[in-house]
């Protein structure tokens, strides 16, 4: 009888005291749910940062190689210009120019005029004052000539050899089409003149 009722109060003791060790437990595995939680906020937040630095640096390092082209770009427009700008030692010049009505048959072809102290352009070996030389033979054709609305253009090379062959060359071409009418100019009637020359002659007969 004594063994029963030890037992009983055992048993009685241990239903009050669980409710509390619950108790105990429950708040212990909640934290836990909690720390996990704060864990995977805290993880979020760290790779959403090095997620917003990345796009930093990547903006940056764009940034960086838009300047380097920029100045890549600048430079090899300074360059251009200056080998653009750079002539050669002045030398002779061989020039004949083209003038006509477009449209029209009636063709004007100087013959090769020798132009002394004339620099072409290093780089691209371009004819300098080519509008004036244009102007020259516009000036004669409409002015002496008569013609209207003429359209010049000049050829040039410093073979003189070399240059005649294309002169030669238009003028069978410009025979060749029916129709067409050649005028051949000579240079007794007219002769293309260094611009610098003509700027000296304009100022001395004024």
């Amino acid at each position: 009888m004594q063994k029963i009722m030890q037992r009983l109060t055992l048993l009685a003791a241990l239903t009050l005291v669980a409710p509390t060790v619950v108790a105990q437990v429950n708040p212990t595995a909640q934290e836990q749910q909690q720390q996990r939680a704060a864990l995977k906020q805290k993880a979020r937040v760290e790779k959403q940062r090095a997620a917003v630095e990345k796009q930093k640096a990547k903006a940056e390092k764009q940034k960086v190689k838009a300047k380097a082209e920029e100045a890549k770009l600048v430079r090899k427009a300074q360059k251009a210009r200056q080998d653009f700008l750079t002539y050669k030692t002045p030398g002779t010049v061989y020039v004949f120019g083209v003038s006509q009505t477009l449209g029209e048959s009636q063709v004007c072809i100087t013959d090769i005029s020798q132009i002394d102290s004339l620099a072409l352009q290093k780089k691209t070996n371009f004819l300098p004052f080519r509008t004036s030389f244009s102007l020259q033979l516009q000036q004669y054709t409409e002015g002496t000539l008569g013609h209207t609305n003429q359209t010049c253009s000049v050829l040039f090379s410093t073979n003189r050899k070399k240059l005649q062959k294309q002169l030669d060359k238009l003028k069978r071409r410009t025979l060749s089409k029916e129709g067409s009418t050649l005028t051949f100019i000579t240079t007794d009637q007219f002769r293309f003149i260094h611009p610098l020359d003509q700027m000296q002659l304009g100022a001395a007969e004024q």
